[in-house]
């Protein structure tokens, strides 16, 4: 399974469109949640789905968040059962992009 640092990520983001889903509850995504972010959570992502509602070419990567990495790695297991391989993980989840002091949208506690 392919995985990508919060950093990397980052600056990818910075210098063209990505296609990045958390799949969080909508609680956790609504405390602190990256604002390149989509939610679509685990229980509810329909691979299909998200792959044909993308605003990016399908040649690109869709990036998958969660807290630490478990559920963006069963995500992954999700869209490449339904055909889609290019997904990544990205290594650490939410908790790792905070510690990297990057960006956040913050909610309620």
């Amino acid at each position: 399974m392919t995985t990508i640092t919060p950093k990397e990520l980052y600056d990818r983001a910075q210098r063209e469109a990505v296609e990045v889903i958390d799949v969080r509850t909508p609680a956790e995504f609504g405390e602190v949640h990256a604002p390149i972010a989509k939610l679509v959570p685990l229980d509810r992502l329909d691979p299909n789905a998200v792959a044909g509602a993308r605003s990016t070419p399908a040649s690109e990567p869709i990036y998958v968040f969660c807290r630490s990495g478990n559920r963006a790695k069963m995500a992954c297991d999700k869209f490449v059962k339904a055909g889609h391989s290019n997904v990544v993980v990205v290594d650490g989840g939410i908790t790792a992009w905070e510690q990297a002091g990057l960006p956040v949208v913050r909610g309620k506690q």
